[in-house]
């Protein structure tokens, strides 16, 4: 049974953790400053010589590091931030500083992830990132935790 968009839209701090599920985390750029990938929470979208492909985060953690670790901790922050949104009594002011603070959890996360990845040389070969969807993320959670419980409400 799919949730009513009035049940979604009552709480702000719902949708803004489902969209960020969406938020692209970071772009990856070659050392010849062309666009290599854009990575998601739950997928990465990789341009090569040989094309394009779309890479699912259970493929990746296949190969167990400290980046795919970080990472995999970083979606399930933002998971559990998301499924507490729905969870939790809109009445409890807590319940709305939990999932921006779990929000700014994933976000710091993702980032150390992208740092450890960058540190290590691992997949860029030269290249850079820019992780704007970490600051999406940790703008979305500060905002969601600084709003008082009574400005949630739909009513």
């Amino acid at each position: 049974m799919p949730i009513p968009p009035s049940v979604i839209m009552q709480r702000k701090d719902r949708l803004i953790a489902i969209l960020a599920l969406f938020v692209p985390v970071g772009l990856l750029f070659s050392s010849s400053l062309s666009l290599s990938g854009i990575q998601f929470p739950f997928f990465a979208i990789s341009a090569s010589g040989g094309g394009i492909s779309w890479v699912v985060i259970l493929q990746d953690l296949g190969f167990v590091t400290i980046r795919m670790l970080l990472w995999a901790f970083g979606l399930a922050m933002l998971v559990a931030g998301l499924v507490l949104s729905f969870l939790e009594d809109e009445d409890i002011p807590s319940s709305y500083q939990r999932t921006g603070i779990l929000l700014c959890t994933a976000a710091v996360l993702f980032l150390a992830s992208y740092i450890n990845q960058l540190s290590t040389g691992y997949g860029l070969g030269g290249g850079f990132a820019v992780p704007i969807g970490v600051f999406i993320l940790c703008m979305g959670g500060y905002w969601i935790f600084r709003l008082p419980a009574n400005s949630h409400t739909g009513t």
